[in-house]
């Protein structure tokens, strides 16, 4: 398929408390200053290079200075003049928009002087679409989406405080959109040095199909909503317009935002190059639009994968299936995708994937077998074995002291660094500790534990009475200890965690 790139978009901004501090770009279009406090913009373009962004800028204009002199409208203009310039090359080129993001932001710096104030800024989100092949790019809480298949992905990370936290595995991904807005912005246009976040403001080059939607948009609208409750509505209005869908969420999240709140949508209803197998979707992954922290020698263009034939299952997990190969006609102005990776390989392969496994599998049963030999060679006579009762208990004891420190470290650290998602089954097995101790120690006793490396309040609190983030019982267990701030425990600290019926739980 050799056609142009066609995409239908449709822009929709609400002004919030005062002036609407945000704006968007849809290819060559954005909002000019003292619009309405509804504002839509619905555009289809049939250009090979297209540009689209939302950016939610701070610190309002005064009614007798140039609103074009705002943060906001600020982005809007260079981000005109670098689309001119890029569509004229016929490439996506990053040093072209890396210097584009460098002055705007010296601009900006320049701006929050004049005010003398440090609440001069914008956030920033765009896309930089040539053929078939893509570019996302941002700085702050505004996000980006891919819609394929009914499924939906978020493609850029939050530059956000609870963001850094998360990803140091100290707090969890439910504890990070929690203290959202609370955080303080990491990287955005006013800031002292932009090339501090260099490595963190660019995706990996990705390809995208006809029948792909993506979702622009600004905290005004992720604030007040989760990924989860957003994907759900994707998936109710799955053939429904881009209108539509822009126009449901904002109606979503009306009553639970007072910010300025805007949605850019997008849908690509044509693109050249070769399309998905008829019959089969693809699945867009996160790994495809990440940008790798290492430097590399060539920037590597990600493929979509493709998803085995849809079966008449309930559900299943999506699987993770080897690139589809693309054909890119004419000169290719990109590099070429680096070779597959082994693990890529096998895990796309059943008959190399069950090989694998089986020689793993067998591995382990000849070790087990060489241990039990080893150990039944090291068994005393059977004139000195202890009886059973004796020897049982010393076994007991023994493991009781010698081992459940190392126990308790690795239990820690599995429950500290675990993703999301595998949280409540690391939850669930550490949990298996205080239980197990019952039976020598009486219900209304008092439970000791000294906190060890990597341990965090809520990750004790959760293991001990097996629960998953109990907000009072924390509260009331830190009373308890008179620990007054949570987040700040000692290596070797004590604290004392004594049955519920013990605790103010009220």
């Amino acid at each position: 398929m050799d056609n142009e790139l066609k995409i239908s978009a449709f822009a929709l901004s609400v002004t919030g408390d005062g002036q609407n501090l945000d704006n968007v770009y849809v290819n060559g279009r954005y909002m000019t200053a003292g619009t309405e406090p509804r504002t839509s913009i619905n555009k289809v373009s049939h250009v090979d290079f297209q540009v689209y962004g939302v950016c939610d800028g701070q610190a309002e204009v005064a009614e007798d200075q140039d609103q074009a002199a705002s943060p906001a409208m600020v982005v809007m203009q260079r981000l005109q003049r670098l689309q001119s310039v890029l569509a004229e090359e016929g490439k996506i080129e990053k040093d072209r928009i890396w210097q584009f993001m460098v002055d705007t932001n010296d601009k900006m710096v320049e701006y929050r002087n004049s005010f003398e104030s440090d609440e001069v800024g914008s956030t920033f989100a765009a896309l930089f679409l040539h053929g078939n092949r893509g570019l996302a790019v941002h700085l702050g809480d505004s996000r980006i989406y891919v819609i394929r298949g009914g499924r939906m992905l978020q493609i850029t990370e939050d530059h956000l405080e609870s963001s850094d936290l998360y990803k140091m595995g100290i707090i969890s991904q439910q504890q990070a959109e929690i203290h959202k807005r609370a955080s303080h912005l990491t990287a955005y246009f006013g800031m002292d040095d932009l090339y501090d976040v260099e490595d963190d403001v660019f995706s990996k080059y990705f390809v995208f199909y006809p029948g792909d939607t993506f979702i622009i948009c600004t905290d005004g609208i992720t604030d007040a909503i989760s990924n989860e409750a957003m994907e759900r509505i994707v998936r109710s209005l799955k053939d429904g317009a881009r209108d539509t869908l822009a126009a449901r969420i904002l109606q979503e999240v009306e009553d639970r935002s007072q910010d300025d709140r805007t949605i850019l949508v997008l849908e690509v209803e044509d693109a050249p190059g070769e399309a998905p197998v008829r019959g089969a979707s693809t699945i867009p992954r996160t790994e495809n639009y990440k940008h790798s922290p290492q430097p590399q020698e060539k920037e590597e263009v990600l493929r979509a994968t493709e998803e085995e034939p849809s079966r008449p299952v309930k559900r299943r997990k999506d699987p993770e299936m080897p690139p589809v190969e693309e054909t890119y006609d004419g000169e290719d102005d990109y590099e070429d995708d680096e070779e597959e990776s082994v693990m890529d390989r096998i895990l796309g392969n059943p008959k190399m994937l069950a090989a694998v496994l089986g020689g793993a599998l067998i591995i382990v049963l000849i070790l087990v077998v060489i241990l039990t030999l080893a150990k039944r060679g090291d068994k005393p006579d059977s004139g000195s074995t202890p009886p059973p009762s004796q020897s049982s208990s010393q076994a007991v004891d023994s493991d009781a002291t010698d081992s459940s420190a190392p126990e308790q470290d690795s239990s820690d650290e599995s429950t500290a660094m675990s993703s999301p998602e595998d949280s409540g089954e690391s939850s669930t097995e550490s949990s298996q500790a205080p239980s197990d101790s019952s039976d020598s120690t009486p219900s209304d006793s008092v439970t000791e534990y000294t906190v060890q490396s990597g341990d965090s309040f809520s990750a004790i609190i959760n293991r001990h009475y097996n629960v998953n983030y109990d907000e009072k019982l924390m509260k009331a267990v830190a009373e308890y200890n008179n620990i007054e701030d949570m987040n700040k425990l000692q290596l070797g600290q004590i604290i004392k965690l004594p049955p519920r019926e013990q605790l103010n739980l009220e």
